[in-house]
């Protein structure tokens, strides 16, 4: 499951593997939207009954072969399949507390929204708040209570993630990556990685390689 601004990142696990790939508009369907947009930042999780890869299946028959009804069967089982989606993550979910209940605020849509198109360690809480128009205490806990963490560790969250993705999808230098996120140095940007991860960038990036610290 991928946000605004991230990129695909699929493991196969040396096994071969069909990939499903669908875009979908939240605003459509807002009795689910507040639901994806609490989903944790681990957002790789094994269907291990096999249920959306059936609901995958079904969906395309009704598109590529269609019947009587087509269109309204497919948008009945892909509703199923988001549902389904939502139940295992919510299954796997690791936050540090529940995230709250309802629909998410305006400002918190858009404030995510922001952070995932420029993902940047140099976000300032201030800063958004701004951009928000709330105050920057405001903006901490509402944060905290719609996603059930505060705003830094999941900044922080992102940027690592966004640096996985590009050491392990792209042939970006480890000093235009850390430039991208907005680190001041390579150096600052290894410690944080390390730090995060336990291994530095390198060694993400070469997990066979004995000489960790190569740039």
């Amino acid at each position: 499951m991928t946000k605004p601004g991230e990129g695909h990142q699929g493991a196969s696990l040396g096994e071969s593997y069909r990939l499903y790939y669908t875009g979908f508009r939240l605003a459509y369907r807002q009795k689910l939207e507040a639901d994806f947009y609490r989903l944790g930042r681990a957002r790789t999780v094994r269907d291990t009954s096999g249920e959306v890869k059936r609901l995958f299946d079904a969906v395309f028959a009704e598109i590529e072969e269609p019947g009587p009804h087509s269109a309204l069967m497919a948008e009945s089982l892909f509703q199923q399949l988001l549902i389904r989606v939502v139940r295992l993550y919510r299954a796997a979910a690791l936050q540090d507390g529940d995230p709250g209940d309802g629909p998410l605020a305006p400002a918190m849509k858009a404030l995510l929204h922001y952070l995932h198109e420029h993902a940047s360690i140099d976000f300032n809480a201030t800063d958004l708040a701004k951009r928000q128009h709330l105050s920057r205490t405001h903006l901490e806990r509402e944060f905290k209570r719609a996603f059930g963490m505060p705003l830094g560790k999941y900044i922080r969250m992102l940027c690592t993630d966004r640096a996985k993705y590009w050491l392990a999808e792209t042939s970006e230098t480890i000093t235009s990556i850390a430039e991208k996120l907005g680190f001041s140095s390579l150096h600052a940007f290894s410690v944080f990685f390390k730090r995060q991860t336990g291994i530095s960038p390198y060694a993400y990036r070469h997990p066979a390689s004995p000489n960790d610290e190569k740039r």
